[in-house]
């Protein structure tokens, strides 16, 4: 089966997207970043991985959509599925911002508890994101 076209761009919707999406990733994006335009700008923690941890960035943005748009920007998204939440107020501005953190840097910025919470969070999805819709 051969990919479809963007009702909107003409560009190519790719034969695994679901049977009635119509429209492409470029579209889609612009569509969820327009949506997180209306929300507060915050500080965002990416986290991303395929099959294992490839890097982390803390941006500003108004959301994990826009945050990893930002990331993409700035260099520092170094592919693969993506995580995000908001950075708690009052601890922005000890955190290395704008940059590629790798796991040791990760380690180092977060407590005991946070990373725990965190694995929990990347598990859950792990294993959302492998299960069949």
């Amino acid at each position: 089966m051969a990919d479809r076209v963007c009702i909107r761009c003409g560009g190519e919707v790719p034969e695994h997207f679901a049977p009635d999406l119509e429209v492409c990733v470029n579209c889609r994006i612009s569509d969820v970043t327009a949506v997180e335009e209306e929300n507060e700008e915050h500080w965002w923690y990416l986290s991303f991985a395929d099959g294992k941890f490839l890097g982390a960035c803390i941006v500003r943005a108004h959301g994990v959509v826009s945050a990893s748009q930002r990331a993409w920007e700035l260099g520092i998204n170094p592919g693969g599925q993506v995580l995000g939440h908001i950075v708690p107020e009052g601890n922005e501005d000890l955190l290395p911002r704008n940059c590629l953190l790798t796991e040791d840097d990760v380690k180092s910025i977060m407590t005991k508890d946070e990373l725990s919470a965190l694995d929990e969070r990347r598990e859950n999805h792990a294993s959302r994101s492998q299960t069949p819709q």
